[in-house]
């Protein structure tokens, strides 16, 4: 899946919960979630602002499986009150 730059910013918004429509997502749930698809990365002190964390790691996914996969988790109808249930 292939999305042009311009898109990166509001799908991170759509992400993360910073607008209405989806569920708020901390940073430890945005780790989680990314890490799912192939992210290694820890949640901690030095952790970035939530969006900017999600815009990186969607440009790093762009054009791959793992960027479908991620919407498709967050679509998901037994996705339960912003948690990401396996």
């Amino acid at each position: 899946m292939v999305i042009s730059s311009k898109s990166i910013s509001p799908l991170a918004r759509f992400i993360t919960g910073d607008i209405d429509q989806t569920p708020y997502l901390n940073g430890s749930k945005l780790v989680d979630l990314f890490n799912q698809y192939g992210s290694d990365d820890k949640y901690g002190n030095k952790f970035p602002p939530r969006w900017e964390y999600v815009e990186k790691k969607i440009e790093d996914i762009n054009n791959t499986d793992h960027l479908s996969g991620v919407l498709e988790e967050l679509i998901d109808d037994r996705s339960i009150n912003g948690t990401i249930e396996n």
